[in-house]
């Protein structure tokens, strides 16, 4: 039945579109252009008005790790780069005393 649905949807939106193209062929420019700015004004209330609907019945997302989502920390050390939350970074150096400076690379 799905299926059924969605054929009938795009073919009930292709004969909008054909009888939108037939409509405006027929009218003149001026005309023409102040039908397709109301048009637009309307789907940018019905776009919008939808977006808010879907964005406030969704069930809010959790990450993979269990951290939070309110934003991410980066920290910056030496040549190491530590990026987003709960991030775990071991970094172990040996240092030698020989007497002489040894230069990191």
């Amino acid at each position: 039945m799905p299926r059924a649905r969605l054929w009938i949807a795009g073919l009930v939106l292709a004969v909008l579109l054909a009888a939108a193209g037939v409509f405006f062929a027929q009218t003149d420019l001026g005309r023409a252009d102040q039908y397709a700015s109301v048009g637009s004004f309307f789907l940018a209330l019905v776009t919008g008005g939808l977006s808010s609907y879907v964005a406030l019945r969704s069930p809010g997302r959790v990450p993979a790790d269990g951290g939070s989502t309110s934003g991410s920390r980066v920290a910056f050390g030496n040549d190491n780069v530590q990026m987003g939350d709960n991030s775990v970074m071991h970094v172990n150096r040996t240092v030698e005393s020989s007497g002489k400076k040894r230069r990191r690379k």
